[in-house]
């Protein structure tokens, strides 16, 4: 057998190999990017009730009855929020109903600075998630 031969071979072989590892890499990476795409569309979905919040509690006038907007967060939250989220979330209830139980102005500004903490974690998750962390924030 010629030299040439032989290199024809190797290469071809590599060429068969290559192409099947491509043809069962394939699928698997299809896959992950159509979960992580399916994954950014809820959290996008959670972002925009998290927006609402935002506005809803920056607004001056009157009161507004921000709970079940609450409960449609605390849905999206639980199924695809990270655990910091989660547990901001959760400290926010908890600092919410006993607002609305006690309402003083103690808990009011609990209620407000808690608020702001979890709007900035989720705000910042979000820009990270959708790789626009190193823009500059306004």
């Amino acid at each position: 057998m010629d030299v040439t031969n032989i290199i024809a071979l190797v290469l071809g072989g590599l060429g068969f190999i290559i192409s099947i590892i491509g043809y069962i890499l394939t699928p698997i990476l299809n896959l992950r990017s159509k979960k992580l795409e399916k994954r950014l569309e809820y959290r996008f979905i959670l972002f925009q009730k998290i927006l609402e919040l935002w506005e809803l509690t920056n607004k001056v006038s009157g009161d507004h009855d921000i709970k079940p907007l609450m409960s449609d967060i605390n849905k999206l939250i639980q199924l695809y929020g990270y655990k910091s989220e989660i547990t901001l979330f959760n400290e926010v209830v908890e600092i919410y109903n006993y607002c609305v139980q006690n309402q003083t102005e103690t808990s009011m500004q609990q209620l407000k600075v808690k608020l702001r903490v979890f709007f900035s974690t989720s705000f910042n998750t979000y820009r990270k998630e959708i790789v626009l962390d190193g823009l500059p924030n306004t």
